[in-house]
């Protein structure tokens, strides 16, 4: 796994997939799916769990699995990403 910064990880999620994407996240013993989701959606949604402010540089672990799956970590976070299909895109903000 390789140490990125936020900014790193916005470059590499936008270099290698494409909307939708779906989104594994785990946190300790409990999970959440979500597919459809467009990188925008996606980038807001990883950034809203941190208590992030623009002085903090953020240090995420990433791990390309396969070109249509990326593993990401961040403290006691573990997010899996993957390549959806188009016609799975939601249409929704994660507020």
């Amino acid at each position: 796994m390789k140490k990125i910064t936020y900014k790193q990880l916005v470059e590499e999620i936008i270099s290698n997939f494409e909307a939708p994407i779906s989104l594994l996240e785990v946190i300790g013993d409990n999970s959440r799916l979500i597919n459809g989701l467009p990188i925008t959606y996606l980038l807001r949604y990883i950034s809203k769990n941190d208590d992030n402010n623009e002085e903090k540089i953020d240090e995420y672990f990433v791990k390309h699995i396969n070109n249509t799956l990326l593993k990401i970590e961040k403290d006691d976070r573990v997010f899996i990403l993957e390549q959806d299909s188009s016609d799975n895109v939601l249409n929704f903000d994660i507020g």
